[in-house]
């Protein structure tokens, strides 16, 4: 079996040496526990702590590309926020077969858990922060840019989402016809803001990470994508409040829509990731526990913000919808239990993880999670009877939601 070059502690001592110039020895090479983009690896060295991001196989964000990632951050090192330094890139194919780049690594932890509303607010500063700091007074985005997004988003996840999710579909008709009459001044966005992104010690913010999904936009994505990453945590209230200590916050109506849009994105890629497990391009066992969990609570939060539960979605109806029971549930599960198998031969505490994460999603999929409505008598469906059905799913995944908490992303395990 060919060796991955990622475990060749001889081969990435010579590319320390060579891109740092002087003489290094690698000592350890660790895989992060957490992320389910791309590979995020601790190198342990001589002459200090460096991080290799490489590209996924497989799953959610292969669309991204580390290259675009480096010269971001190396733009951004002047501008005073706790951003990793990048030392080098390569491309795919390069010394480690799939293109990565090298970092500096920063003090502090995750926060996981223990993420609250004083770091909430943290976030919402160090947003705004970013914004002003990044800002092109002579760009600007407003309604066009907006509606590309559902453009981009509907196209993107055409065969995942919008098939298979009638309530997903319906959100997204909403936001086409509700999207903000707003222009701003275009920002540099971090894409990917939350909890599950940041270092944190002693109850300050010390480090921004995983920069894959950024671009230039509207500073209100940021802002929906931030409050999406903060529930289960803390109140997203408290990151419009860091964000108004230092920007202008937009309006309620342009925070709900961002938001909704926030959702659904993230719920496309769960997904995508599921897909991509599904195959086997990736072995990442954290993905189908997302295509349950994740998606599910994304849609329920979305609505709620887009009609609430008990308003707006219980007196419309929608037009036909015919989303198939899932044909894939036995396939999942084979698929699933020869991960399992595989995860057996090794003892280390990140295995441990996944084998306790396989167990709740086998589990799910065993009771019926992922089993959608085969068809609606008469035609319609009124939102109500689609956000039940949402539910009704994910009374089908307790263990799974016990596991990784019923409101908080599943990047984050116990």
């Amino acid at each position: 079996m060919e060796i991955d070059p990622i475990h060749d502690s001889r081969l990435l001592g010579v590319l320390f040496t060579s891109y740092l110039q002087q003489s290094v020895d690698v000592l350890e090479v660790r895989r992060s526990p957490i992320g389910n983009g791309q590979e995020t690896w601790f190198v342990e060295t001589s002459v200090g702590r460096f991080v290799v991001r490489r590209s996924a196989k497989g799953g959610p964000l292969t669309w991204t590309s580390r290259s675009m990632e480096f010269e971001v951050l190396e733009s951004l090192q002047s501008i005073g926020l706790p951003i990793p330094r990048v030392l080098w890139h390569e491309p795919e194919g390069g010394s480690l077969g799939r293109a990565y780049l090298v970092m500096e690594a920063l003090p502090g932890k995750p926060p996981g858990r223990s993420f609250d509303g004083a770091m909430a607010r943290e976030l919402g500063r160090v947003l705004a922060q970013l914004h002003h700091k990044t800002r092109r007074d002579s760009h600007m985005v407003g309604h066009g840019h907006l509606a590309g997004i559902l453009t981009a988003t509907s196209v993107r996840f055409k065969h995942t989402l919008f098939r298979t999710e009638p309530l997903a579909t319906e959100l997204l008709q909403w936001a086409e016809s509700h999207i903000p009459e707003t222009t701003a001044r275009a920002v540099r966005l971090w894409g990917d803001p939350g909890p599950h992104n940041m270092l944190v010690a002693d109850g300050r913010v010390t480090g921004l990470l995983d920069w894959e999904m950024t671009s230039l936009g509207h500073p209100g994505e940021d802002i929906g994508a931030a409050l999406w990453s903060v529930l289960g945590f803390a109140d997203p209230l408290e990151v419009l409040n860091g964000y108004a200590e230092s920007g202008s916050v937009p309006s309620e109506a342009e925070v709900c829509w961002f938001h909704v849009v926030a959702q659904l994105v993230r719920a496309g890629q769960a997904l995508e990731g599921t897909r991509a497990f599904l195959e086997a391009e990736s072995d990442e066992v954290t993905l189908p526990a997302m295509g349950l969990g994740l998606v599910t609570a994304n849609l329920l939060r979305a609505a709620s913000a887009a009609w609430g539960l008990h308003g707006e979605a219980s007196t419309v109806v929608t037009g036909q919808h015919n989303a198939p029971v899932e044909p894939y549930t036995q396939r999942m599960l084979q698929r699933l239990r020869a991960v399992q198998t595989s995860l057996s031969v090794s003892q280390d505490s990140r295995t441990t993880t996944r084998r306790r994460i396989i167990e709740v999603v086998i589990a799910a999929y065993s009771a019926g999670a992922a089993n959608r409505m085969q068809s609606v008598e008469g035609g319609v469906i009124s939102r109500a009877e689609l956000i039940q059905e949402v539910l009704t799913r994910r009374d089908r995944m307790r263990d799974l939601l016990v596991y990784f908490g019923p409101t908080t992303s599943t990047s984050v395990a116990k």
